[in-house]
């Protein structure tokens, strides 16, 4: 699953352009607003939007994506300037035979050789075994993720599993030799991406391609671009950006030194609040969405500086 083109959208794309393309499909994709949706393609519609439009992740996913493609275009077979190889020779004809002819033994005593000599049964050398395909993952409970794969014909005798720890591919469990799925469990919200080898005492296959999916958050996704927008000698105003479709309130917190304090439930509409009655200081700002999962994880600081010094009105 690539995350751009889930959304329909150049990896260039900015976020207003994600945010309003994820509301266009939102619309179209919502197995509760349109007959015979999968659940799963609005799934990972919502993993696309969370995951890009979070700077840290959206990063971390670029920075996979660039490896993902660098490695596919090392693996592609490349022309080679060298003439092709001349056909095989035939096989030698067999070696000249005996100038003198001996009689035939009789059925009896061929017999009784072939009695007299072990079997020999010929030991297959070990290859390596092919590496396993139709490699598929999905989202299992509330935060684990299941990977299944076609075990590929040959003498495997276990799986590697790896993720993609953000910098490269990291080592995460073996799976035995008749395995054919694993569970990785207790993951956070975000995107995943996976690839398995199979391998036996003569070696490791090459891995399977990435396959990419995430564990989504029922909660609402944290509010953007909150910042303080002004500030007089005795209020802060402060402005912020979310999804109204995830939010059924904002709760807003205020810190000045040790003390913290929610002074606010607002609307879902809510895209502003004036903060009034300050004292001379600096005041920190967090705000957080809501629904009924729970809150997101909360977004500041916003900082406030106020100047308690009330400007003098100009004589009449």
């Amino acid at each position: 699953m690539d995350l751009y083109e889930t959304l329909g959208l150049p990896a260039s794309a900015s976020e207003a352009a994600i945010r309003h393309r994820y509301r266009e499909l939102a619309m179209q994709l919502h197995p509760d607003l349109n007959a015979g949706i999968s659940e799963d393609r609005f799934k990972e519609l919502q993993i696309a939007y969370r995951t890009l439009r979070d700077p840290d992740q959206r990063r971390a996913y670029d920075q996979f994506l660039a490896m993902a493609h660098a490695a596919r275009a090392a693996s592609r077979p490349k022309p080679s300037a060298s003439p092709a190889p001349a056909p095989a020779s035939p096989r030698s004809a067999p070696a000249s035979r005996a100038t003198h002819a001996t009689a035939p033994a009789s059925a009896a005593a061929r017999m009784r050789s072939a009695e007299n000599k072990p079997a020999q049964v010929p030991v297959p050398e070990a290859t390596v075994p092919p590496a396993p395909s139709e490699l598929r993952a999905r989202q299992v409970g509330a935060n684990s993720i299941r990977l299944e794969w076609t075990t590929p014909t040959g003498s495997a005798t276990g799986f590697g599993i790896y993720r993609w720890s953000g910098a490269e591919p990291a080592f995460l469990a073996n799976a035995g030799g008749d395995a054919t799925s694993f569970v990785d469990r207790n993951l956070e919200f975000g995107a995943y991406h996976y690839q398995v080898t199979a391998f036996n005492t003569a070696g490791e296959s090459h891995a399977t391609e990435w396959v990419s999916t995430g564990v989504t958050d029922p909660r609402p996704s944290p509010p953007s671009s909150f910042q303080v927008t002004g500030t007089t000698f005795s209020s802060a105003t402060l402005g912020w950006e979310a999804d109204p479709e995830e939010v059924d309130s904002f709760h807003l917190f205020r810190e000045q030194g040790a003390r913290s304090d929610q002074i606010a439930t607002l609307d879902p509409a809510a895209r502003s609040y004036v903060d009034s009655q300050l004292e001379q200081g600096t005041y920190a700002y967090y705000i957080a969405a809501v629904n009924v999962a729970g809150a997101s994880k909360r977004v500041g600081p916003a900082e406030a500086h106020i100047d308690a010094a009330e400007p003098e009105t100009a004589s009449p």
